[in-house]
């Protein structure tokens, strides 16, 4: 937890001051199954014309459970909202305001420990205030991954 003060010198618009953080916590339910679940608030720098920074706040549930010594299944759902902040001039309407609710599902096989190999699959929507942000999507996901 912590507080962030960010100031412009010319554009007092873009000035923010608050709390911020994350908080965590694992749940250990046996040898082989880990719960997570963590909250949050944090300030990130906007990347668009219309907005100086971004507030998201949101939380997420995880489990993962080791099958084997090889095979982790994990599972996770999160929700975010982000807040665009900072705008100078509102050129295009309302202040952009996005709620994104997602999930996923995977498997990990590590046949040694320097390498892994994830196979998943990830659904989720994210509305908008502003009806061309909003959007479904699902996707399949595959990675190889080598530790040295």
């Amino acid at each position: 937890i912590g507080y962030v003060q960010r100031e412009n010198d010319i554009l007092t618009e873009r000035d923010f001051s608050g709390l911020t953080g994350r908080l965590s916590a694992d749940y250990l339910a046996s040898g082989k199954t880990t719960l997570t679940a963590a909250i949050y608030r944090e300030i990130e720098n906007a990347y668009e014309s219309f907005a100086s920074y971004l507030i998201n706040t949101g939380g997420t549930l995880e489990a993962e459970w080791a099958a084997s010594a090889k095979l982790t299944v994990r599972a996770n759902v999160g929700f975010e909202n982000r807040v665009y902040e900072g705008a100078f001039v509102s050129l295009i309407g309302p202040q952009r305001d996005d709620d994104t609710l997602a999930g996923s599902l995977s498997l990990t096989y590590a046949p040694v420990p320097m390498a892994s190999f994830d196979l998943g699959v990830q659904a989720g929507r994210r509305n908008s205030n502003i009806d061309v942000y909003s959007y479904t999507f699902h996707a399949v996901f595959v990675s190889v991954r080598m530790d040295f």
